[in-house]
């Protein structure tokens, strides 16, 4: 009897558990900058930097049901340029693995520093075969000023 209630408390513990990982909301959103993220012109506990990543996250998703695609993966990065030589950061390079149809999808912006948005279409990412099944997919960010967000 005390067995069975243990083994009882164990699964139940594990259907519970991914309640927890959940539980964390996203820090931020696409497309919604901050005024402050704008404004900012240099970057306290590092005066020097050229460029700072705001925020960079990713969730994570499973797919039991089909052979293809077992796992997602999405990935949020913001990055402020500071100065010219930060402009680096907006050479962007994304490996991945390519299996039959599926690929990856790639959304991208430049917040100017007043505010407006350039969207970066398609024709402008360029996917790169580095082996077999396996690529990068370049990104080079058009328009950039000092105070842009990439994103």
């Amino acid at each position: 009897m005390k067995r069975t209630r243990i083994i009882l408390y164990i699964i139940i513990l594990f259907l519970l558990n991914h309640l927890l990982v959940e539980a964390q909301k996203a820090p931020m959103k696409w497309g919604k900058v901050e005024a402050a993220d704008l404004q900012m012109s240099s970057y306290l506990p590092d005066s020097q930097a050229n460029a700072v990543v705001l925020c960079d996250y990713a969730t994570y998703s499973f797919d039991f049901g089909t052979d293809e695609n077992l796992y997602r993966v999405s990935r949020h990065r913001r990055i402020k340029i500071l100065t010219r030589a930060g402009f680096d950061e907006g050479n962007v390079i994304i490996p991945y693995y390519k299996r039959g149809g599926s690929g990856l999808t790639v959304k991208a912006q430049v917040v100017q520093p007043d505010g407006s948005k350039v969207e970066i279409a398609k024709r402008e990412m360029f996917d790169e075969q580095v082996y077999e099944s396996r690529y990068n997919k370049r990104i080079a960010f058009p328009d950039l000023l000092e105070g842009s967000i990439i994103e």
